[in-house]
């Protein structure tokens, strides 16, 4: 079986001392999702998750009802105009904003560096798309990175208060949160 690395992104946890490589492959002219761990706190290094992806276009189909979106955005400004959106839209549950990222990429024939701050949004996996397009319509950069995880497990009370907390697809009012 071939094995090429078509993308990749290093999520690091300092407090655990773990890190968890976000990637997708090529194997055998198909192209998948996966995890990768290799976790100092658990000794351990394994594939966590190796899913088949589509070809093209971003990919929200998931057997998974929720899921996770990472957004990196340039600024604190930034970053809570994006958050306050989505959530005060119904779009997302919960957004995490995590200071202190610092960003290497090929951009324009040349290798960037950048320091900035990532999202993490909580959200059903049906409203992925449209989370990436608003994200896409209020972020600064020309192709923000917009990626989504299917969340495969966790408290049962929090992925239900996700659920509760986002709309329908299609829906176009935010839910009544009292």
């Amino acid at each position: 079986m071939m094995f090429s690395r078509i993308a990749f992104a290093l999520l690091r946890t300092p407090k655990f001392s773990c890190r968890t490589l976000a990637f997708a492959k090529v194997i055998s002219g198909k192209p998948y999702l996966g995890l990768y761990s290799h976790n100092t706190c658990f000794k351990s290094s394994k594939p966590l998750l190796l899913k088949p992806t589509m070809s093209s276009g971003l990919h929200s189909e998931s057997s998974s009802p929720y899921a996770v979106v990472y957004c990196t955005v340039p600024n604190q400004e930034t970053a809570r105009t994006i958050s306050s959106w989505l959530v005060e839209k119904s779009l997302a549950a919960c957004v995490n904003t995590v200071p202190g990222i610092e960003s290497t990429y090929w951009w324009q024939g040349k290798v960037e560096r950048d320091q900035e701050l990532l999202l993490i949004i909580k959200t059903k996996s049906e409203l992925v798309s449209t989370v990436a397009n608003e994200i896409k319509s209020k972020h600064p950069y020309d192709v923000p990175e917009v990626i989504s995880l299917p969340i495969q497990g966790g408290l049962q009370e929090y992925l239900q208060w996700i659920g509760s907390s986002t709309r329908e697809s299609g829906q176009t009012n935010s839910v009544n949160k009292t």
